[in-house]
């Protein structure tokens, strides 16, 4: 059977009942529980005695995409080290990031640095600064050399929209990687393109994020191809986002955003009690998109529309004494800072009441 009709049967065979459901081009895998990493700086215990026993490559070493800006003195402790690294920057882009640039590098099993990358606290939670918390990289499973992965890696950092507009893809932020990786299920092309490289002998074995959630849980999430991914014809041209890409990252911006003013609403000194975490994102989920639905996209006014809604209570635009507020929001004519100004002052004479 060739290459992509292998995908198309199988699914056709189960809408038709015939076979099994359609087999994913990756498989995603969580670690959450008893989370492989070290606990205390300096603990006399190698990594690989506490990672999966699949995480090092058959060479007992890993590749990992380290961002620099993220990471402090990165390029001073790869050079200390002496490990293999290549900035996967070239030419003018190069010698503008600096030492800011994302490094390529090998880690053998008795790193220190891969231990350090992989440590929390003694309690268990991320040390401030740690790998965990900067999101400053992936890991990528290969035998692939450092020159290689270096080459095949690089074809995916500029990306074309469906309107030809170029982007810089900074796939190695794990959160995003996560969701961008686990989209890739349906779509073998795209899929063999990442972990077959067309004109290398050795694929991609695996890539590892180590995600750091909102509501500060650490994950260590693991995407492998299917094996019969390498007899699909790995997608060929320009790198390109398409539509079910954009909607992932659309969907991804959108759980930041919401994440972001919840955690500030948590900052913010309340005279009531706030409600737990998850019923707080809750509140912030449905109340910025009420207000969105007004014409209020900019963070600041979206985060100050969710202070009201909690002083005030659930829909506090339409209670009784807020018909002015709700005049002034439906006034779509009017331009969205316009209003908001007017809606402020309303707020702040009220409270002065």
């Amino acid at each position: 059977m060739a290459d992509e009709d292998y995908w198309q049967n199988i699914g056709a065979d189960a809408v038709n009942g015939k076979g099994p459901s359609p087999v994913s081009a990756v498989e995603i895998k969580r670690f959450d529980e008893g989370l492989p990493v070290v606990q205390k700086i300096g603990q006399a215990v190698t990594p690989q005695e506490v990672l999966p026993d699949d995480f090092l490559s058959p060479d007992g070493a890993i590749f990992a995409v380290l961002d620099a800006s993220c990471l402090e003195s990165l390029p001073v402790l790869l050079e200390a080290e002496g490990l293999e690294h290549v900035s996967l920057f070239s030419g003018e882009l190069a010698s503008a990031a600096g030492d800011a640039a994302p490094y390529l590098v090998r880690l053998p099993k008795e790193s220190d640095l891969l231990r350090a990358l992989l440590t929390t606290s003694e309690d268990g939670t991320v040390k401030a600064g740690a790998f965990w918390a900067a999101q400053a990289g992936i890991f990528v499973q290969t035998s692939l050399s450092l020159s290689q992965l270096r080459t095949h890696l690089r074809r995916f950092m500029r990306v074309l929209d469906a309107h030809e507009r170029a982007y810089f893809f900074r796939f190695w932020e794990p959160v995003c990687a996560e969701a961008y990786f686990s989209g890739l299920d349906t779509r073998a092309p795209k899929a063999a393109r990442w972990f077959h490289p067309h004109d290398m002998s050795e694929p991609l074995m695996a890539m590892w994020f180590p995600v750091h959630a909102l509501d500060g849980a650490n994950s260590l999430v693991r995407c492998t191809p299917n094996r019969e991914l390498k007899h699909v014809t790995a997608e060929r041209g320009s790198f390109r986002l398409d539509q079910a890409d954009l909607e992932i990252f659309s969907h991804l911006q959108w759980r930041r955003d919401v994440g972001l003013i919840a955690d500030k609403l948590r900052d913010t000194p309340f005279e009531i009690d706030l409600p737990d975490r998850d019923q707080l994102l809750m509140l912030c989920d449905a109340t910025m998109r009420r207000m969105i639905g007004y014409g209020f996209t900019q963070l600041d006014m979206l985060y100050l529309l969710c202070v009201w809604e909690v002083q005030y209570g659930p829909t506090f635009e339409q209670q009784k004494d807020a018909k002015s507020v709700l005049q002034i929001m439906g006034r779509m004519e009017k331009p969205a800072e316009w209003r908001f100004a007017q809606v402020k002052d309303e707020m702040i004479a009220h409270e002065a009441e």
